[in-house]
């Protein structure tokens, strides 16, 4: 069957139509309802040529219209997912570590389109579901906290430690509040006025950057800034011995990022400096549907998938916390 779909190629974003075949036996079929358009999608839009053009999106909230034949619990489920495609079979994989799989492909990248179409198949590993009760509005923004509860569980906070949250966006803002349910004094330091005024609605601390003190005293600074962004920054907050934590958008193929970090305080000052790309899908299911999360005005504009040219030059402005596509 042929569907429309959103495709990226050298400085242009058009709509096309896409042939989509029936699901295999571990595969659903899904009709996403809510499209988000994140850092990933921006860049790959920057850096796009006409030999890789693809479909973008890797962050939705839909329904299964249909199954595989070893997937029929799924139909007319709403779901969640994550954006890595795994096989589930090599050493990784088995092994406990699949978001690290040695065939991984990453949704909505160039050799794997992703989720800005009518219609498309996933594998069945890649679903969560979600209740009824939860609204596109909320679940949306599953992905993005999954990923800071990953960042949370493996960084092991102790007592009530200090920490800062080191960018923009509505990442930055969820980012916040999965720290301090782990009764931890948490802040969102950023440039961005925005995500500023977002924080003071929201009830979560916040700092402009040029206030901010360098002064050594933080135990963790979570960083969300752009690929690129310098360590630099976090390493004049953090403490000796404390720990600075990349949970930066990741980077599509082929994006340079410059190194211009200064890694001698973290020698001198024996800085823990962890890098984090996991998810906690459910955990973060299970938050939002609670609503143990406050996500109130993160979205800050709709477009319809027939202007999603709109929408991708939308995004681009730093002063739109989350775009998404109504599809």
């Amino acid at each position: 069957m042929s569907f429309r779909a959103v495709r990226l190629s050298a400085g242009a974003i058009t709509l096309a139509n896409s042939e989509t075949r029936a699901p295999a036996e571990t595969e659903v079929a899904v009709r996403p309802s809510l499209v988000s358009i994140d850092w990933f999608d921006i860049a790959s839009m920057l850096r796009i040529d006409d030999a890789t053009a693809f479909t973008p999106g890797r962050e939705f909230v839909g329904t299964v219209v249909e199954t595989g034949s070893k997937s029929a619990a799924l139909r007319r489920q709403r779901i969640v997912s994550s954006p890595d495609i795994v096989c589930g079979l090599c050493d990784l994989c088995r092994g406990g570590l699949s978001t690290h799989c040695r065939d991984r492909r990453l949704l909505g990248s160039p050799g794997c389109d992703g989720c800005l179409r009518e219609q498309f198949n996933l594998p069945t590993m890649n679903v969560c579901a979600i209740s009824e009760s939860l609204p596109d509005d909320l679940a949306i923004f599953a992905a993005p906290l999954a990923r800071a509860l990953q960042a949370a569980w493996f960084t092991h906070l102790e007592g009530r430690p200090y920490i800062t949250v080191l960018g923009r966006g509505s990442e930055a803002l969820l980012a916040a509040q999965a720290m301090a349910k782990l009764n931890a004094s948490v802040r969102v330091v950023s440039s961005c006025e925005a995500t500023l005024h977002a924080a003071d609605r929201l009830g979560v601390r916040h700092r402009p950057l040029e206030q901010v003190g360098r002064r050594e005293d933080q135990d963790v600074v979570l960083d969300v800034s752009a690929p690129g962004g310098s360590i630099t920054t976090a390493a004049a907050m953090v403490r000796p011995r404390g720990k600075i934590v990349l949970l930066r958008p990741l980077s599509p193929p082929g994006f340079d990022m410059p190194d211009e970090t200064d890694l001698r305080p973290l020698v001198e000052n024996e800085i823990e400096l962890l890098g984090s790309r996991g998810a906690r899908l459910r955990e973060a299911v299970t938050m939002l549907e609670r609503g143990e999360i406050n996500v109130e005005g993160l979205i800050t504009q709709r477009f319809k998938l027939e202007h999603a040219a709109k929408a991708f030059a939308a995004a681009q402005d730093p002063s739109q916390l989350k775009v998404v596509i109504e599809m």
